[in-house]
């Protein structure tokens, strides 16, 4: 799905200059971002935040692209360097825990601005991945897989210690610590919005599937099995419901698709229980996962995970991994899907035009 003029008019909303393209180098770092102080937002739970000076260090892996978080991510490792930093990573980390490294734009990838506030050499942004496979392939190279989840701002770049490069760095998050009510409100309105223009586009496309019947009784399962699992995990909270509920309730609501196959198992019977047994209510799971994150970090994830399922340049990329407003960010993403849903939807109806 092409961004189109959207990407015109919100990259000079997120700072960029027209034109737009490769001249994602004509926004001005300058004095406004030396002036920044090293104080990030760092949420501990709920909806409140606190400004706090965290220094973590991440071994740094530079690549010709630009990561986001909640995007997934997969790349074939061949450097020796960069094969020992993963190795390090399995070996290093404790139990329990996620090796994580930066994901951060190579130099020679980088337009000439973003580098005026370079740091060791490399743009002074990045975003942490977390390890989620390595495997190790017959000609000794591996196969790495990896998630994008949370951005951070460099302080300093280590080259000697180890083969790669190790960054000292501070977390950066969007600046949502400040809003007033009216705000608020008007962002959970804007993502339910958003959520929706996404549902709609999955459900268009899949009218003009041959493969499926607009009479198909588990067509909008299967339209919301479509979207991304992160903007399912991240995605505005539904209305409250009061009817009993079990877990395949909750899936076939959120889009998994193993949801209406688990409904109907169910519903036939099976060898661990009574089809005519009274349904167990259990706590959306999905709700667990939202307020395991912070209100405003939830919003932020979600409107990168919004954004994956536009085919975005470099310049694109760029703009929302800076931009540090989550209004605009789904502003963007709404901006840039309403026109291809108008158009799917023009297909549908000349489509059902045909038909009839």
């Amino acid at each position: 799905m092409q961004a189109n003029k959207a990407s015109v008019v919100l990259g000079t909303r997120l700072g960029f200059p027209p034109p737009w393209g490769t001249n994602v180098a004509g926004r001005r770092h300058g004095s406004r971002h030396q002036a920044r102080k090293l104080s990030v937002l760092a949420y501990s739970g709920g909806d409140a935040a606190e400004v706090v000076d965290t220094v973590i260090s991440l071994p740094l892996f530079p690549l010709p692209s630009v990561l986001h978080p909640a995007q997934l991510g997969q790349l074939v490792v061949f450097e020796p360097k960069y094969l020992s930093l993963f190795r390090d990573l399995q070996q290093s980390t404790a139990p329990g825990s996620e090796p994580k490294f930066g994901h951060i734009l190579a130099a020679g990838s980088a337009p000439p601005a973003l580098m005026q506030d370079s740091v060791g050499g490399l743009p002074n942004m990045g975003v942490c991945a977390t390890l989620k496979s390595v495997e190790q392939l017959d000609n000794g190279r591996f196969l790495v897989k990896y998630q994008g989840t949370r951005r951070f701002k460099l302080l300093a770049v280590d080259t000697e210690q180890k083969p790669y490069p190790v960054a000292a760095a501070t977390w950066l998050d969007d600046n949502s610590n400040n809003l007033s009510e009216q705000q608020i409100d008007m962002l959970a309105k804007l993502e339910r919005d958003v959520y929706t223009l996404l549902q709609q586009v999955v459900k268009y496309s899949q009218m003009l599937s041959p493969e499926v019947s607009s009479s198909d009784s588990t067509s909008q399962a299967k339209q919301q099995a479509l979207l991304p699992d992160t903007v399912l995990l991240y995605a505005p909270p539904p209305p409250v419901d009061s009817k009993p509920k079990g877990v395949a309730d909750y899936m076939i609501k959120a889009g998994g698709v193993a949801g209406s196959k688990i409904a109907t198992w169910q519903r036939m019977g099976s060898v661990y229980g009574n089809p005519g047994a009274r349904k167990k209510t259990v706590q959306d799971p999905y709700q667990m996962a939202r307020d395991l994150l912070a209100g405003r970090r939830r919003q932020e994830l979600f409107s990168f995970a919004a954004a994956q399922i536009l085919e975005l340049g470099l310049p694109e990329r760029l703009a929302l991994l800076e931009c540090r407003d989550t209004s605009a960010r789904l502003q963007f993403v709404a901006a840039a899907v309403q026109p291809y849903l108008a158009d799917l939807l023009a297909r549908v109806s000349v489509k059902q035009a045909m038909v009839k």
